[in-house]
């Protein structure tokens, strides 16, 4: 099987972990920043 027909199959996964992800790094970033300004 191709990688793209297991990506057409298995994109809702991908795409709530790939949300998932993002919201951590931003997350993150947000508190990075904010010590950062308050430092």
């Amino acid at each position: 099987m191709s990688i793209w027909a297991y990506i057409q199959r298995r994109w809702p996964e991908l795409v709530q972990l790939a949300l998932e992800h993002a919201g951590v790094v931003l997350l993150s970033v947000t508190i990075a920043t904010i010590i950062s300004v308050l430092l």
